[in-house]
């Protein structure tokens, strides 16, 4: 077994016990849902997005300017989740135009690298928010970085 695959193997087994955080109801209602930040990233504006989901324009930007706040720390967290799990899908990516859509595209491949190299089958957005510590605002890194 090559060096790869026991870094794959560990990883998987730190992944698996990275407990997805118990939201409250204010952990709902301050964190963005997943159309929502997609919808940014395409250069949607909070109140199309608002009503598109049925909430207040003034939540919805208020989440908006929150991840936005946070875009830069979220991405890099990502990239260096996506490197250790999978580095050739680094080689995919590349500036998607603005902070928010940066950190999207990188939130979506750590998940892509995260289920086809580790066989996660959480979804994309508890990955997302599992590993980078997106709920909580502070990234949280993989094992060695």
């Amino acid at each position: 077994m090559g060096g790869q695959d026991i870094r794959r193997r560990d990883l998987a087994r730190f992944v698996d016990r990275v407990q997805m955080p118990r939201e409250t109801t204010d952990d709902r209602e301050s964190l963005p849902p997943p159309a929502a930040l997609l919808d940014n990233a395409r250069g949607v504006g909070h109140r199309r997005i608002a009503a598109r989901l049925g909430r207040p324009p003034g939540t919805v930007r208020g989440w908006l300017h929150t991840f936005a706040h946070h875009a830069e720390q979220v991405s890099a967290s990502a990239r260096r989740w996506t490197y250790a799990i999978d580095a050739r899908a680094l080689d995919q990516t590349g500036p998607a135009g603005s902070p928010v859509a940066d950190a999207v595209d990188a939130l979506g491949s750590m998940a892509r690298a995260c289920r086809l190299q580790l066989r996660m089958s959480a979804s994309p957005w508890e990955l997302a928010v599992t590993l980078t510590g997106l709920l909580y605002g502070r990234p949280r890194d993989p094992p060695g970085f």
